[in-house]
Order: C-alpha cells, then structure tokens, then sequence
C-alpha cells in the first residue's frame, strides 16, 4: 500500500511540496520497516529497502535524470543480485530491480540509440548501444531463478528485437502468444502484450516477403543480364 501511494503521488504531481513531503514520509516509514526487521528477517528487510530504490528511480526518471535513474536501479541490482537463490525469501516485490533496471535500458537505448553516450556500471563504460546485449543479460539471470515470469520472457523478446536477432525474438514471441493467448486469466495488460507479440511477428513476415521479393527481382534481372550477355556474344 506505501508503495502504491507513493506511485500514486508520483504521478500526480511530484513537484507539489504536500506531495513532495508525503512521498519522504512513506519512504522514511520503509526505510524504518527495514531496520526493524533486518535482525530476524534479513532477505524482507532487504527487498523494502530495494522499494526505495524503485521509488527513487522512477522520481529520477519522471524528473528527467535518465542517468540518476539507471544508476539508482543498477546498484539496487547488485543488491538484489546478492541475495542469490534464496528460496525462502518473500515475493514482496511486483517487479524486481533486475527487471525494472533492463526495461529502463531498453527505453533509453530505443530513444536515444542515434546519440553516442555512454554510463559506467559497476566500473564498466558501457555505450547505449549495447544496453539491448545488458538488459538480456539481467533477464537471462532474472529468468534462470524464476522461468515462469512473463515479464522475463517479454524483456529477452525486446532484448533480442532491439538487437537486430529476429529470429530469436520471434522464437520469443511466438511462445508469448501461444502462453499468454490461451490464459484462463486475461488482464488489460495481457492484451497489450499479445499485440506487442503480433504486430512484431506480423512485421518481421511483411520484411521477410519484401526482402525474397527483392532477391527475386535482383536474381531475374540478373537473368536477364546474363542472356543477353550471351545472345550478344553468340552473334559475335
């Protein structure tokens, strides 16, 4: 519920000082949770601690600091990462850091991939345009502890479209429909994302028929080229 509300005032209107105050209120109030409860429930007390780093994120992003914002969820990452496979901790969060970290980097590589900029991540200078090959790394990690997440599977299709690998991509999305299409439960969202999936699919088919059309016209002219060639050359 403190999560949502600070959501919630986020996007109402961040910049108001009654809501400005609130959200440090509600953040100071998980931040308090967490020391309560680290002595005896470290992993939850952690991941209350990985909310605020969420939140904090996306006040950086909403505020226009792309970078702060990155920043933020790359070290809440590495925490996150710290904990392992720890199968007995609890699913407080909707989304993980991991996740939320590599759907940030596939927004700013989709939006700024004609600009040559660069972050430095945990002591590595790494160019936006390689921010598809880092966010499939943090799905492919996120995935491996937890396969049945949808949003893992939608993040590596992203990641693979955004990478030029069609093939893989579609191999992704063709899995998504076939999943997520036969659902008993369907959501808006879920609706969303099978039309994500079909229009991809739809459009790589449509460049998959223009590109045979081209080879086919290019070897027909070339054809064409090479009897004339020889019809000229018999005459000769």
């Amino acid at each position: 519920m403190i999560v949502a509300e600070c959501i919630r005032l986020l996007f109402v209107n961040a910049n108001e000082t009654s809501n400005t105050t609130s959200i440090e209120y509600h953040l100071s109030r998980m931040i308090e949770m967490s020391s309560i409860m680290r002595p005896t429930m470290r992993s939850t007390s952690i991941r209350t601690l990985l909310m605020v780093s969420q939140i904090n994120a996306l006040r950086w992003c909403l505020n226009g600091s792309m970078e702060n914002c990155l920043i933020e969820l790359n070290n809440a990452t590495q925490i996150e990462l710290s904990l392992g496979n720890d199968q007995s901790r609890p699913y407080v969060l909707q989304i993980r850091s991991a996740e939320l970290f590599a759907l940030y980097l596939l927004i700013t590589h989709r939006d700024y991939s004609s600009l040559s900029l660069t972050y430095m991540f945990n002591n590595l200078t790494i160019s936006v345009n390689d921010f598809p090959s880092y966010a499939l790394h943090l799905y492919t990690i996120a995935n491996q502890t937890d396969p049945h997440r949808g949003i893992n599977s939608l993040g590596i299709a992203r990641s693979y479209a955004q990478m030029g690998r069609t093939d893989e991509a579609n191999q992704i999305y063709e899995k998504i429909l076939r999943d997520w299409s036969d659902s008993t439960f369907s959501s808006s969202i879920d609706h969303i994302v099978i039309e994500e999936a079909t229009n991809y699919l739809l459009l790589t088919k449509i460049n998959q028929i223009k590109n045979n059309q081209c080879i086919l016209h290019s070897s027909f002219f070339l054809i064409i080229f090479l009897f004339l060639f020889l019809f000229i050359k018999f005459l000769l």
